[in-house]
């Protein structure tokens, strides 16, 4: 009779050790799941600030491959801080996530008064690109 109970004592301690090692385990991928969402969120605007990126640049490549006078639009989602670089746009959304895209000319020159600007005019004036807004 002894034995029996011993035994039971036994089977109670792996039980425990059991669920302690599963609840460090849900806490581990818990904390990773949130991770990979916190990353997963980052790549996306990322991505999203460059593709606004992509669609000033082309657009100011395009007008400076043009004649003198081309003029085009472009428009843009709301919140975004516009720079130029050297041969590069660079926009920072109002989280400071930035992205950036090339341009052939640096010749460049961003002239954006209104702060809520979403549609942008991009102009070829003697061989110098023009954003305004």
């Amino acid at each position: 009779m002894r034995m029996a109970g011993n035994m039971h004592g036994q089977v109670s301690m792996e039980y425990f050790f059991m669920f302690v090692f599963l609840i460090a385990v849900f806490i581990f991928f818990m904390a990773f799941s949130n991770e990979f969402q916190r990353v997963s969120t980052l790549a996306a605007a990322l991505e999203a600030n460059r593709a606004v990126a992509f669609s000033l640049a082309h657009a100011v490549n395009a007008v400076s491959a043009s004649a003198n006078g081309t003029k085009t639009s472009v428009a843009i989602p709301f919140g975004y801080n516009i720079t130029f670089q050297p041969r590069g746009i660079a926009v920072t959304d109002t989280s400071g996530v930035g992205g950036s895209f090339a341009t052939m000319t640096s010749n460049v020159t961003i002239n954006i008064t209104n702060a809520t600007a979403t549609e942008l005019t991009v102009v070829n004036l003697d061989g110098k690109v023009f954003i305004n807004g």
